[in-house]
């Protein structure tokens, strides 16, 4: 009788120390991604998961759904029995929370498109890549994971975000936010910014000299330092309200798109990968493109667009067949282009765009003939305070510009123009178009002392 009672206590032991290492996971659509995972993590085959068998998996644990086929999981319970993976990937359910509190070796969390409001990722101190896009008002602190190279948190309608401990931080992703306010001073490797459709208003990336891309897309920007951003590959900055855009010393520019903007200048463009530009619906008034690759630009709408240099040996390249490859419609000011060749289909091609009649040369200077008014000279130059004007013919009309191309001064008089007062200009390189009685322009290179 003792026997039999002991064989039975044991058995009953046994059971229940078995039982008691099942990790319980009540959501029923969670169970079945694990018990169906690849690699496998029910060893045994009972369709349960035993603790043995959820600290015996390393390295990623994918229960997540798809675009087109989303997952139904909710609750994910249980997962903290997974004490020994590195990555989760829980992408496409219906998650609201996630209880990472015993999941401290995570180097890589994938949640987005779920219905997460809140996340605490502050134990994740090794978390390398992090994506919690399209999920529902999540508020995010990543100011424990020092270590986090790339985040993606887009379309979340995250209102502050404190990235100034994350410096090894190379890709962020934060568009569809309503991110007022973005301090980058510390990430000084970031090569990839996504900030589209926010309300940064200003923005400084002068300490991102790594950066490749920048995508900022209707943030309401008025002002953008990419000054020091001499990496810089991609720009996207179309739909704000910068008025300026200064491109100089971008040697590995390849794409840039700043449509619809109030931008007068793009500084000197010296970028020989340079192949695409959109400069339409801006306030541009000189347009060079000489020491770039350019063969692809849309520069219409530009009311005040008065001279492009588009001599760059590459204009055989430039396809004339239709205005969405080469925009060069509404430039009712446009006076002057530089060409590769003056007799060349592109000449043809912009003036019917352009529907008035243009100087097409091939003698350059910003756009301009140097020779158009004869026997032109200034002097002094260098100048200090006042620039005597000798000419042939008399000058009536003096515009005098910024070396960026900015509109300084405008002198006019009815009958000539034989000095002017330069002492206002700060020192350095300025360009002057005169106008002479026949409405003919050169431009002349000045330096203030």
């Amino acid at each position: 009788m003792k026997t039999r009672f002991c064989t039975a206590l044991f058995a009953f032991t046994i059971i229940t120390i078995s039982q008691a290492q099942i990790v319980s996971i009540p959501d029923t659509h969670f169970k079945n991604k694990l018990i169906t995972h690849d690699p496998i993590i029910d060893t045994n085959t009972d369709g349960e998961i035993q603790l043995s068998e959820a600290q015996a998996l390393t390295g990623g644990l994918f229960i997540n759904g798809t675009f087109a086929n989303p997952g139904l999981i909710s609750d994910l319970t249980g997962i903290e029995a997974f004490v020994n993976i590195t990555e989760l990937n829980c992408s496409f359910n219906q998650i609201g929370s996630l209880p990472l509190t015993n999941n401290l070796l995570l180097e890589k969390i994938d949640a987005r498109n779920n219905l997460l409001s809140a996340l605490d990722v502050s134990l994740q101190t090794s978390l390398i890549e992090l994506n919690v896009r399209n999920n529902n008002h999540i508020a995010l602190d990543v100011s424990n994971n020092v270590a986090l190279e790339i985040l993606y948190c887009d379309s979340n309608d995250i209102k502050d975000l404190d990235t100034s401990a994350n410096t090894a931080i190379t890709y962020l992703e934060i568009s569809n936010n309503q991110i007022s306010s973005l301090d980058l001073e510390t990430n000084v490797n970031l090569e990839t910014l996504s900030a589209n459709f926010n309300a940064l208003g200003t923005l400084d990336l002068s300490n991102q000299s790594m950066l490749k891309r920048l995508d900022c897309t209707v943030c309401e920007l008025t002002s953008l330092d990419i000054s020091n951003s001499i990496a810089l590959e991609n720009l996207y900055v179309p739909a704000n309200q910068l008025t300026s855009l200064d491109l100089s010393n971008k040697p590995a520019l390849e794409f840039v798109r700043c449509t619809q903007n109030q931008i007068t200048s793009l500084g000197e463009l010296n970028s020989p990968f340079l192949e695409n530009l959109f400069v339409d619906e801006n306030d541009l008034q000189l347009l060079d493109v000489s020491d770039t690759g350019v063969y692809r630009i849309n520069c219409n709408d530009n009311p005040n667009l008065t001279y492009i240099n588009l001599k760059n040996g590459l204009n055989q390249n430039m396809d004339t067949s239709s205005t969405s490859l080469n925009d060069f419609t509404n430039l009712p000011a446009l006076e002057t282009v530089c060409v590769d060749d003056d007799t060349s289909a592109l000449t043809v091609f912009i003036e019917d765009q352009v529907g008035h009649s243009v100087n097409f040369t091939e003698e350059c200077l910003l756009g301009l003939q140097e020779n158009q008014i004869a026997s032109i000279v200034l002097f002094p130059n260098p100048v200090k305070n006042w620039i005597d004007i000798r000419s042939d013919i008399g000058i009536v009309e003096i515009y005098i510009y910024s070396s960026l191309g900015n509109l300084l001064i405008h002198f006019s008089e009815i009958d000539r123009i034989q000095k002017c007062d330069l002492s206002s200009l700060d020192s350095g390189m300025y360009l002057i178009k005169l106008v002479d009685t026949e409405d003919r322009s050169v431009v002349k290179k000045v330096f203030k002392l």
